[in-house]
């Protein structure tokens, strides 16, 4: 199934003082059951986290994330989780 997780720097104009890290998630999976809770970890970090609301699917824009991440490099790992089960993983690269 396809999952797509972005994570960018941006600010929108006379809304934010300052730029901020914001996320964005994608995906469709049988796990992602009603009020179960996603968690998006990069490496051993827990940078989002979301309780699902539409059975079967996530899509979420814009959203702040947990703890802040100092640095992404290419090849860094990215996974999603339901619970103790990682339902997509995949390293980081740039747009």
């Amino acid at each position: 199934m396809e999952t797509l997780f972005e994570i960018e720097l941006s600010q929108i104009e006379k809304e934010e003082p300052n730029y901020t890290l914001k996320a964005k998630l994608q995906m469709r999976h049988p796990a992602l059951t009603l009020h179960a809770t996603v968690q998006v970890y990069v490496e051993d970090t827990l940078v989002f986290e979301q309780m699902v609301e539409t059975e079967g699917r996530m899509h979420v824009q814009n959203a702040q994330l947990v703890n802040p991440v100092d640095r992404l490099s290419e090849g860094q790992i990215c996974r999603v989780m339901v619970g103790s089960t990682e339902i997509a993983s995949a390293g980081f690269h740039p747009d």
